[in-house]
């Protein structure tokens, strides 16, 4: 749909806070890093690979070999699309990159893209021409180019939900249908999403949703230049405003928020010293609370 982008998701009827909008069976039509260890754990043999990688590799083994899940994938955004449209940032130039002159976000990219195109030299190239030649599930199939690999890592990343703790849970799921909703600030979705007990991915309407509403659900607090790398698009400022109180919060990995216990700050102070006042006061916020 033009005005909605490379997805969007609307309500036909109306639908009751509380009511169910998608319930996904997770056995049957749930893509995650469990099944792709499963069905190709013998590419990596143990080695340690990004979940969003190992079920990336998974979806371009379904696409080659399994005709059930291809109308499924199809919803996925192709190269081309994601060209179009803009795109996440790795699948830009260096230089288109380099407009957005941002060092911290340059890096990143970069850095990220090397390490991707290293795993698939060192890793995920041999390991698939060991296992397709050893027999069943890969029998012959020949490994995907470099490109059809980052292009499914991208797809991936920008589609993929987690459930449990850090270092828990799924980190890498993709859930067909919900993966076609847009995103909203926390505040403003319309819908409360998670994976049930019982083992569907269940998304229910937060509030009323009228017929003819866009259902979006969130994909939490970021900024721009998060969800820029990472999906492709930028909230306007009226939203970003919003969803982030006036702050536009450099993107920072996680785990340099809270150093653990044995890594000591350096003699010149911690680095979260360093930001404005009101990001200061994020950060101490998000750290006493978890």
């Amino acid at each position: 749909d033009a005005a909605l982008g490379l997805r969007g998701v609307i309500a036909t009827r109306p639908f009751e806070r509380g009511e169910p909008l998608f319930k996904i069976p997770r056995e049957t039509a749930i893509l995650d890093e469990a099944a792709a260890d499963k069905v190709l754990g013998a590419v990596w043999e143990g080695k340690d690979v990004p979940a969003c990688v190992r079920v990336a590799l998974l979806v371009l083994h379904l696409q080659a070999a399994d005709p059930a899940w291809v109308p499924a994938l199809r919803m996925l955004p192709s190269r081309a699309d994601f060209e179009r449209d803009g795109g996440p940032l790795e699948l830009w130039s260096a230089e288109q990159v380099s407009l957005c002159e941002c060092p911290q976000l340059c890096a990143e990219v970069g850095a990220r893209s090397l390490e991707l195109r290293q795993l698939y030299a060192d890793t995920l190239l041999p390991g698939w021409e060991r296992a397709a030649a050893s027999g069943k599930p890969l029998d012959g199939l020949a490994p995907p180019s470099f490109e059809r690999v980052q292009w499914a890592v991208v797809a991936v990343s920008s589609r993929a939900y987690g459930e449990g703790p850090a270092g828990e849970g799924t980190s890498s799921m993709l859930v067909p249908g919900v993966d076609l909703c847009n995103h909203a600030p926390p505040a403003e979705a319309n819908t409360a999403k998670a994976l049930a007990p019982w083992g569907e991915f269940v998304v229910i309407a937060a509030r009323a949703i009228a017929a003819g509403e866009e259902v979006c659900i969130t994909y939490g607090p970021l900024p721009n230049r998060r969800l820029l790398q990472q999906f492709g698009f930028m909230l306007p400022a009226a939203d970003r405003n919003r969803a982030q109180a006036q702050l536009e919060v450099a993107i920072t990995r996680l785990d340099r928020l809270w150093p653990d216990s044995a890594r000591e700050h350096s003699g010149e102070g911690y680095w979260a010293d360093s930001l404005p006042e009101p990001a200061r006061a994020l950060v101490a916020s998000l750290a006493a609370t978890g």
